[in-house]
């Protein structure tokens, strides 16, 4: 197996892949540049209560926040605009209309045809956004309770 992290092709095979997918919890999404079509594969699944995935780039910002929307256009227009990778944490609204966070890497891979096709991967990061919530509130109440000695204030800040 190559250990080459440069962006160059990996000589995983279809079982080695589907494994890494599996344990990430991932999808991989392929979105033709000229039609806006979106192909996913791998563990659907593993974006529980999704639904079905959407089929097209327009489709799929239909499901974005509407606060995020606007930036995963922007970053998937410049990667198709001149090939730059991207990383994009976003929320997405899943049909029973709970609020749900994807982080999604891609980058442009030439086709054989010509063709020009965005390849990405996209899991949900609930936890690790919730985790993150914990750590930035006892990261306030530290500094809160390092900041104050008057027990009263300190209390008020907290609560």
């Amino acid at each position: 197996m190559s250990t080459d992290t440069s962006g160059a092709a990996h000589d995983l095979s279809g079982d080695e892949l589907a494994l890494v997918l599996d344990a990430a919890c991932a999808v991989v999404f392929h979105l033709d540049v000229a039609s806006g079509d979106v192909r996913w594969s791998g563990p659907v699944a593993a974006l529980p209560g999704a639904g079905e995935p959407p089929a097209s780039l327009e489709a799929l910002l239909a499901c974005a926040h509407p606060d995020d929307a606007g930036t995963l256009r922007a970053a998937v227009v410049a990667t198709a605009h001149d090939g730059t990778p991207s990383t994009c944490d976003l929320r997405v609204v899943w049909p029973d209309t709970t609020t749900h966070w994807l982080e999604a890497r891609w980058r442009m891979v030439p086709e054989a045809r010509g063709a020009r096709t965005i390849v990405g991967i996209a899991r949900q990061i609930d936890d690790e956004r919730a985790s993150l919530g914990r750590t930035r509130f006892l990261a306030d109440v530290s500094a809160a309770l390092d900041a104050s000695l008057d027990m009263e204030r300190t209390l008020a800040a907290v609560a």
